[in-house]
């Protein structure tokens, strides 16, 4: 059950930042996109670490699964 939350979860902060990223105006800088991408990059990071503790299943496994 937690493991499933835990998805769920992630799943949900990672499409609302790549939807952020997505609706930043035109004239938004560098910087500010920079950012959303390094949170991005962090969550990434963040997933890699629960995978390797156990927490969130392997990539392949819920892959196509809906986590909402």
């Amino acid at each position: 059950h937690i493991a499933r939350m835990i998805k769920k979860h992630n799943d949900r902060m990672e499409a609302a930042l790549h939807a952020a990223r997505a609706a930043m105006p035109e004239d938004a800088s560098e910087e500010e996109e920079g950012k959303v991408i390094d949170v991005l990059t962090e969550v990434e990071a963040l997933r890699r670490q629960l995978r390797k503790a156990g927490l969130e299943p392997p990539e392949d496994v819920w892959s196509r699964r809906p986590s909402g």
